[in-house]
């Protein structure tokens, strides 16, 4: 999810825990309206991402059962943790560029110092020779810094080979009506397939057609 969107969202962690619970890792219970992960004793390791276990260890926290609804206390400001854990990852697996999230953050912050500086600094104190144009162009100028800092591709070339990888995975997704008439039809049969690639539905925002 980072690698594909080069931004952390909460989404992702609902991906992470469907993906735990293919894995074997946990089971999800539905009781009426709520719903429970409850933990399952599988031994072996999270396939060496060490965020996955710190995400598997604090939902079942306080116990071997959780109501979504009533996560423990503190949950949230974990998952920030994770998060700083999974930009490293990506970069240590050279999917992330340093240089690239480098400039990346200076365009960005320097363009939009520059363009609240020229507005409300600059202009104002350029209004009384008559010379506004000036402070609304350095204004402009910022804004245009800005905007080049954000559209910087921070993934490395292994990045984008993930990337497009996962662009045919979401084509796929997006378009294979034929297997959710067959997996409508004969459910058990397509049923792996289907609680693997939920994960990914979720990344891509799809999870409600898969």
């Amino acid at each position: 999810g980072f690698v594909y969107n080069s931004k952390v969202d909460y989404k992702y962690a609902s991906a992470a825990i469907i993906w735990l619970a293919t894995k074997g890792y946990l089971s999800v219970e539905i009781d009426g309206k709520k719903t429970f992960l409850n933990k399952k004793e599988k031994k072996g390791e999270y396939e060496g991402v060490e965020y996955m276990e710190d995400l598997y260890s604090t939902l079942f926290l306080k116990g071997p059962s959780v109501n979504v609804k009533k996560l423990p206390s503190g949950f949230t400001n974990k998952i920030m943790s994770i998060f700083t854990s999974v930009k490293k990852h990506a970069k240590s697996e050279g999917y992330i560029d340093s240089t690239r999230e480098t400039l990346k953050g200076l365009f960005t912050v320097f363009g939009f110092v520059i363009l609240f500086v020229g507005l409300f600094a600059i202009t104002p104190a350029l209004a009384a020779f008559a010379a506004v144009g000036t402070g609304i162009g350095i204004a402009i100028s910022g804004l245009l810094l800005a905007i080049v800092g954000m559209k910087i591709d921070i993934r490395s070339d292994k990045g984008n080979e993930l990337y497009h990888e996962l662009e045919g995975l979401k084509m796929y997704i997006n378009t294979a009506e034929k297997h959710r008439i067959e997996f409508h039809n004969d459910p058990e049969k397509f049923r792996g397939v289907f609680e693997k690639l939920l994960p990914f539905a979720i990344i891509f925002g799809l999870e409600k057609k898969w």
